[in-house]
């Protein structure tokens, strides 16, 4: 993860995103969401993703918006949106 200032995080999550990573990426993300406004989340090298993982993301955006922050989820590659889609969290992620 690098932080590009205090206004904007970006955090790239890692090539394996499910249950076993799922834990360290929160931490990332609880750390950016205290240090930024607006927390952008690239997801270009993600090639697993599991529902662990999807969640975890819906958790996120909330938990932004609860705090009056922004996250974005960028390079969504499509077999994420499917998952996403299956799952009928699309929408709470801002890919539909």
């Amino acid at each position: 993860m690098s932080i590009q200032n205090t206004e904007a995080a970006t955090l790239r999550l890692p090539e394996r995103f499910n249950v076993e990573s799922a834990g360290q990426v929160l931490e990332q993300i609880e750390q950016s969401l205290r240090d930024a406004s607006v927390l952008r989340i690239d997801c270009s090298g993600v090639s697993v993703v599991d529902s662990a993982g999807l969640q975890l993301l819906v958790v996120a955006r909330r938990a932004a918006a609860a705090l009056g922050k922004r996250l974005d989820l960028e390079e969504v590659p499509g077999g994420v949106e499917d998952d996403a889609r299956l799952l009928g969290v699309e929408q709470l992620l801002g890919l539909a």
